[in-house]
Formats: C-alpha cells, structure tokens, sequence
C-alpha cells in the first residue's frame, strides 16, 4: 500500500463504554437540560442557566450562580439501598456553609456538596473545605487533600459511591480512587424533589458549574468510574431508546505520513417527516484511548447537518483518529469525508454509514476509502485504507 496517505487508527468498541444499568438520570447539558437516562426525569429551572463547558463549547455545561434546578420525584429516583453519583464541578464562589451540589433531602435521602468548614454568614477559607455526603442525617467526610480539590474556578471530576448495607462511602477525584470511609447513614425512599445546584428540601445552594451529571441505583466499579471520567459515552442501548445505530469505521483530525493532515467531516441526514435527536460517539483510538465521547444533537425533519472537522469541532479531540458510532430514535442517512487537509492534498470519497449490525466480524477485512494523492488529482494515484478486526474488542485501520 501506499505509504504518502497513511494514518493508523486502532479502534476500541462500543464494550469501552460506561455501563448503563441502573443509570436514573443523566443530564449532559449539552444545549438542553433534559435527562437522556430514558427516565424521563426532566428538571424545572429556577434561574439556573446553560454556560460554556469545560472545553470551552458555549451552553454546553449548568451554571447554578442565579439559580438551580428542581426534578420532580419519580419512582427511579427513590434510590433504597445504593447509589454512585458523578459529575464535573466547578465551584465559583462558596456563600453557605454546606454548598450541596445534588440532593434529595439529606434528613432521609442524600447530599452531596461541600462543607465550608464555617457559617453562612462568614464560610471558611479554601484550604479548610471538605467534600460531604449527607445520608439520613449523618455526615460523612472525605479527606480529599488540599481545597477537596474543589478549588474555585476549576473544573473537577467527582465521583460518588455509597453502598448502605457494607455502610462504605468512596469518592474518585479525577478518575481515581481519592478516598474510601465508613459511613453510618441510611437511606430512607424519599418523595422529595431531586435538587441539582441545592438540596431538594434545604436552601443549601450551590454557586458554580456543573456539567455530565450521572445519577445511578447501584455502585459503579473502579473501573466504570475511570470510564466515565475518561469520557466514556452513556449510549442508550440499541433498541431503546436508540432504534437505530450507524459506524462510520475511519475518521481522524491527526497528522500522518509525509506531512498529511487527515481530516473528516460528516453529514447526519434525516429523510424523515418528523424531527429526531441523534448521539454521535467519538471511539478514540489507542489501547489507551479512554472510551468514546458522545454529543447530542437535533435534526430537523427532512433536513441535514454538516459538521465540518467533526472531530476537532464537536469532540474537541486533536491529534486522533478512530471510529464514529451514531445512534438515533429513527431512520438517518449517515456519511463521511476523510481528506488530507492541505493545498496539494487528497480528495476524500464518501463513506457511507455501516448500520450496526453489519459491523466486521473478528478476522473480516474491508476496504474503507480510496484516497487521492497529488498536487495535480487528475494525475494522482490512489491509496486504499483498510480495516480488520483481529481480536474482539478491536479494529485496524491503515492505508
């Protein structure tokens, strides 16, 4: 094969993915604040507000600085035995001694947020603050380090699991284990209202960013928690509430051999008569490569959306290349365009969407797209990039 249009992908499937069981509610807040835990749990906004996220991506995160939001009780959210919650946190000013982040009544159910170590009237400096989960009135602390690293004005992973019948409370800061403690409260079902930026029942606000907010039934695994943290895309499972599935097998913004610059824009196509929402996942290559990162967007019956340099603009990823998986509530017409990025560069064919269940076999090979290579196309020669599946869990992609 042709070495002048090379770049390699190895691919990580969907199995890379954070577990869905026994995800309650999710709110990415990504344009909207709806829940797409398929639960239905949408919230009411009191003031809070959509901001630029932590990739800088505008309405793309939750800003709770005039207000908070308020999701009705649901029978999914009457959590009984267990529960992890996760979230990207970005305190910008603490005014209340406890600043609780999400919570359904901690006198019964749980809080989570932060202890200013002082009063609502005078709260103590950064260095003094502590992270808390409240569970039936029972305060438990973790010893996080400096400023719980909950400094203001930066963003942080957080993760929470409690599990009531070992009484065990364990907190991840970034994607790692920060701190496991013992942690005497008992969840009681609750029919309070779920608070996002304060507690359901208490005035304890929260004044700052909150972004990727996950709510589940269960303890997550070590392993789920780093996932999640390394963008790992919750993608509803094929069938509900995403009918449909698409892999686009190649796409890239990266560097390749003898100065490329592979780049690649999609279109989402909707023939229908009716609006649909779509999830494209980005499955980043590498063995190392964290999972998928995932979007949500809404296309318009009968019409398309392009997105130029999807990788880059969308999944604010440089320097990678790998797979786009889509999912959507109803028929969509996906394609692709790979192209080396420059004056004298190639022209990319199309590449049509794979539906799901026509994805490689382990040990299958497939022809992806041919690429043209020269300053003049007319006189250029072509490189075919190829993908196979050697092992399960994984695919190739080179030219």
């Amino acid at each position: 094969m042709a070495a002048a249009g090379l770049f390699l992908a190895t691919v990580a499937a969907p199995l890379a993915w954070a577990q869905v069981d026994g995800l309650v509610a999710y709110y990415p807040f990504d344009g909207d604040m709806l829940d797409y835990s398929g639960n239905g749990n949408h919230p009411a906004s009191a003031g809070a507000v959509l901001i630029a996220d932590r990739l800088g991506r505008a309405a793309s995160a939750l800003g709770t600085v005039d207000g908070y939001l308020e999701v009705p009780d649901a029978a999914s959210l009457r959590l009984a035995s267990a529960f992890t919650v996760t979230l990207w946190l970005r305190p910008d000013e603490i005014r209340d001694a406890f600043s609780c982040f999400v919570g359904k009544d901690y006198s019964t159910a749980f809080a989570l947020g932060i202890d200013s170590g002082g009063s609502d009237v005078c709260p103590a400096p950064e260095a003094e603050r502590k992270l808390v989960l409240k569970v039936g009135k029972v305060r438990g602390t973790f010893a996080a380090g400096p400023r719980c690293d909950c400094g203001t004005g930066q963003w942080v992973h957080l993760a929470v699991t409690f599990d009531d019948p070992s009484d065990t409370a364990v907190l991840y800061v970034n994607g790692s284990l920060a701190a496991t403690v013992a942690h005497t409260g008992h969840l009681q079902v609750s029919s309070t209202a779920l608070g996002i930026g304060r507690d359901g029942r208490y005035s304890d606000r929260y004044y700052g960013g909150i972004d990727e907010l996950r709510l589940y039934n269960r303890v997550l695994s070590a392993a789920e928690i780093q996932a999640v943290f390394a963008g790992a895309a919750v993608a509803p499972p094929v069938g509900t509430p995403a009918t449909f599935a698409w892999m686009v097998p190649a796409v890239a913004h990266t560097a390749g051999l003898v100065g490329t610059s592979w780049v690649t824009d999609a279109v989402l196509h909707n023939p229908g008569t009716m609006p649909t929402a779509a999830n494209p996942y980005l499955l980043r290559a590498g063995q190392a490569n964290g999972g998928a990162v995932g979007r949500r967007v809404e296309i318009a019956a009968g019409s398309s959306r392009r997105f130029a340099d999807i990788v880059a603009a969308e999944f604010g990823q440089t320097a990678t290349s790998g797979a786009l998986w889509v999912t959507a509530e109803q028929t969509l017409l996906v394609s692709s365009r790979t192209f080396n990025n420059r004056p004298d560069g190639t022209f990319g064919q199309l590449t049509r969407g794979v539906p799901a269940g026509e994805a490689l076999a382990e040990g299958e090979e497939g022809r992806l797209v041919q690429l043209a290579f020269s300053p003049d196309p007319a006189r250029g020669f072509r490189t075919n990039i190829a993908t196979s599946a050697p092992a399960p869990g994984r695919a190739d992609a080179a030219g």
